[in-house]
Protein backbone atom coordinates (compact mmCIF):
# COMPACT_ATOMS: atom_id res chain seq x y z
CA UNK A 1 0.00 0.00 0.00
CA UNK A 2 1.39 3.39 -1.05
CA UNK A 3 1.86 5.87 1.77
CA UNK A 4 0.07 9.21 1.27
CA UNK A 5 2.20 12.30 1.04
CA UNK A 6 1.74 14.54 4.09
CA UNK A 7 1.20 18.27 4.30
CA UNK A 8 0.53 21.05 6.78
CA UNK A 9 -1.29 24.22 5.66
CA UNK A 10 -0.34 27.56 7.25
CA UNK A 11 -2.64 30.57 6.95
CA UNK A 12 -5.16 27.97 5.79
CA UNK A 13 -8.31 30.08 5.85
CA UNK A 14 -11.29 27.90 5.00
CA UNK A 15 -9.04 25.31 3.36
CA UNK A 16 -8.58 26.10 -0.33
CA UNK A 17 -5.00 24.84 -0.49
CA UNK A 18 -5.94 21.97 1.80
CA UNK A 19 -8.66 20.87 -0.61
CA UNK A 20 -6.34 21.14 -3.61
CA UNK A 21 -3.74 19.05 -1.83
CA UNK A 22 -6.37 16.48 -0.86
CA UNK A 23 -7.46 16.23 -4.48
CA UNK A 24 -3.81 15.75 -5.46
CA UNK A 25 -3.49 12.79 -3.08
CA UNK A 26 -1.95 14.45 -0.03
CA UNK A 27 -3.05 13.81 3.52
CA UNK A 28 -3.24 17.24 5.15
CA UNK A 29 -2.51 16.60 8.79
CA UNK A 30 -2.89 20.08 10.28
CA UNK A 31 -3.60 23.70 9.51
CA UNK A 32 -3.58 27.08 11.19
CA UNK A 33 -5.44 30.34 10.83
CA UNK A 34 -6.36 33.09 13.26
CA UNK A 35 -9.89 33.38 11.86
CA UNK A 36 -12.28 31.26 13.94
CA UNK A 37 -14.96 31.03 11.22
CA UNK A 38 -12.36 29.77 8.76
CA UNK A 39 -11.25 27.26 11.36
CA UNK A 40 -14.80 26.03 11.81
CA UNK A 41 -15.09 25.58 8.05
CA UNK A 42 -11.86 23.63 7.65
CA UNK A 43 -12.68 21.53 10.72
CA UNK A 44 -16.06 20.62 9.18
CA UNK A 45 -14.79 19.94 5.66
CA UNK A 46 -11.41 18.35 6.39
CA UNK A 47 -12.00 16.26 9.47
CA UNK A 48 -8.66 14.46 9.19
CA UNK A 49 -6.72 17.73 9.51
CA UNK A 50 -6.14 19.02 13.04
CA UNK A 51 -6.93 22.74 13.13
CA UNK A 52 -4.68 24.80 15.40
CA UNK A 53 -6.47 28.11 16.04
CA UNK A 54 -4.83 31.41 16.81
CA UNK A 55 -2.12 33.70 15.62
CA UNK A 56 0.67 31.85 13.87
CA UNK A 57 3.21 33.72 16.00
CA UNK A 58 1.89 31.82 19.04
CA UNK A 59 2.15 28.35 17.48
CA UNK A 60 5.36 26.37 17.54
CA UNK A 61 6.75 23.73 15.26
CA UNK A 62 6.36 21.36 18.20
CA UNK A 63 2.62 22.13 18.26
CA UNK A 64 2.37 21.06 14.62
CA UNK A 65 4.53 17.99 15.16
CA UNK A 66 2.34 16.90 18.06
CA UNK A 67 -0.86 17.51 16.04
CA UNK A 68 0.48 15.62 13.02
CA UNK A 69 2.18 12.75 14.81
CA UNK A 70 5.37 13.42 12.85
CA UNK A 71 8.94 14.15 13.85
CA UNK A 72 11.06 16.99 12.49
CA UNK A 73 12.06 16.21 8.90
CA UNK A 74 9.24 13.71 8.21
CA UNK A 75 6.71 16.15 6.73
CA UNK A 76 6.52 15.98 2.95
CA UNK A 77 5.21 19.50 2.26
CA UNK A 78 4.55 22.73 4.14
CA UNK A 79 2.20 25.01 2.22
CA UNK A 80 0.98 28.47 3.02
CA UNK A 81 -0.41 31.70 1.74
CA UNK A 82 0.56 34.44 4.18
CA UNK A 83 -1.89 37.36 4.25
CA UNK A 84 -1.74 39.35 1.05
CA UNK A 85 -3.34 42.65 2.11
CA UNK A 86 0.01 44.36 2.74
CA UNK A 87 1.16 43.49 -0.79
CA UNK A 88 -2.06 43.99 -2.76
CA UNK A 89 -1.96 46.77 -5.34
CA UNK A 90 -5.56 47.53 -4.29
CA UNK A 91 -4.27 48.63 -0.88
CA UNK A 92 -3.05 52.18 -1.43
CA UNK A 93 -1.12 52.11 1.87
CA UNK A 94 0.57 48.80 1.05
CA UNK A 95 4.16 48.17 1.95
CA UNK A 96 6.67 46.57 4.22
CA UNK A 97 5.65 48.86 7.10
CA UNK A 98 2.37 46.89 7.43
CA UNK A 99 2.78 44.22 10.14
CA UNK A 100 1.04 41.66 7.89
CA UNK A 101 3.87 42.04 5.36
CA UNK A 102 6.20 40.32 7.82
CA UNK A 103 4.12 37.18 8.38
CA UNK A 104 6.08 35.27 5.73
CA UNK A 105 8.83 35.22 8.39
CA UNK A 106 6.56 32.99 10.51
CA UNK A 107 6.37 30.59 7.57
CA UNK A 108 10.20 30.56 7.44
CA UNK A 109 10.36 29.99 11.23
CA UNK A 110 8.10 26.97 10.87
CA UNK A 111 10.04 25.65 7.87
CA UNK A 112 13.10 25.67 10.11
CA UNK A 113 11.27 23.90 12.93
CA UNK A 114 9.42 21.32 10.81
CA UNK A 115 12.12 20.84 8.13
CA UNK A 116 9.71 19.54 5.45
CA UNK A 117 11.03 17.95 2.27
CA UNK A 118 9.12 20.45 0.10
CA UNK A 119 7.78 23.97 0.62
CA UNK A 120 5.10 25.80 -1.34
CA UNK A 121 4.06 29.39 -0.67
CA UNK A 122 1.75 31.63 -2.66
CA UNK A 123 0.87 35.31 -2.63
CA UNK A 124 -0.41 38.12 -4.81
CA UNK A 125 1.85 39.56 -7.50
CA UNK A 126 2.23 42.78 -5.52
CA UNK A 127 4.70 40.91 -3.32
CA UNK A 128 7.26 41.36 -6.10
CA UNK A 129 7.04 45.18 -6.01
CA UNK A 130 6.19 46.09 -2.40
CA UNK A 131 9.32 47.45 -0.76
CA UNK A 132 11.23 46.96 -4.01
CA UNK A 133 10.74 43.17 -3.81
CA UNK A 134 12.13 42.95 -0.27
CA UNK A 135 9.80 40.12 0.75
CA UNK A 136 10.62 37.99 -2.30
CA UNK A 137 14.35 38.34 -1.65
CA UNK A 138 13.87 37.54 2.05
CA UNK A 139 11.79 34.43 1.25
CA UNK A 140 14.27 33.08 -1.30
CA UNK A 141 17.31 33.90 0.84
CA UNK A 142 15.67 32.51 3.98
CA UNK A 143 14.81 29.22 2.31
CA UNK A 144 18.27 29.00 0.74
CA UNK A 145 19.87 29.48 4.18
CA UNK A 146 17.75 26.61 5.48
CA UNK A 147 19.05 24.32 2.73
CA UNK A 148 16.24 24.60 0.18
CA UNK A 149 16.58 25.15 -3.52
CA UNK A 150 13.68 27.45 -4.38
CA UNK A 151 12.16 29.00 -7.47
CA UNK A 152 9.24 31.35 -7.91
CA UNK A 153 6.96 32.11 -10.82
CA UNK A 154 3.79 34.03 -11.48
CA UNK A 155 1.06 31.57 -12.40
CA UNK A 156 -2.23 32.56 -14.04
CA UNK A 157 -5.22 30.63 -12.72
CA UNK A 158 -7.05 30.98 -16.03
CA UNK A 159 -4.27 28.94 -17.69
CA UNK A 160 -5.34 26.00 -15.49
CA UNK A 161 -9.07 26.09 -16.13
CA UNK A 162 -10.15 28.44 -13.34
CA UNK A 163 -12.90 30.72 -14.71
CA UNK A 164 -11.34 33.98 -13.48
CA UNK A 165 -8.24 36.09 -13.91
CA UNK A 166 -6.13 35.43 -10.85
CA UNK A 167 -2.38 35.71 -10.81
CA UNK A 168 -0.31 34.42 -7.94
CA UNK A 169 3.38 34.32 -7.23
CA UNK A 170 4.15 30.74 -6.24
CA UNK A 171 7.35 29.69 -4.49
CA UNK A 172 8.32 26.02 -4.69
CA UNK A 173 11.39 24.56 -3.04
CA UNK A 174 12.85 21.36 -1.74
CA UNK A 175 15.80 20.15 0.31
CA UNK A 176 16.01 16.72 -1.30
CA UNK A 177 17.76 17.64 -4.55
CA UNK A 178 14.83 16.99 -6.86
CA UNK A 179 14.09 19.24 -9.84
CA UNK A 180 11.33 21.78 -9.49
CA UNK A 181 8.80 21.08 -12.23
CA UNK A 182 6.23 23.78 -12.94
CA UNK A 183 2.78 22.78 -14.19
CA UNK A 184 2.33 23.21 -17.93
Amino acid sequence: MKKSLTAIDLFCGAGGLTEGLRQAGFQVLAGNDFDEAAGATIAATHRDAKFLPGQVQQITAEDFLKASGLRRGELDCLVGGPPCQAFSVYNHQRGMHDARSQLFREYLRLVEGLYPRWVVMENVTGITSAGGGEAVRAIVNGLNRLGYRVEHQTLKAEDYGVPQERRRVVFIGNRVGLPIVWPS
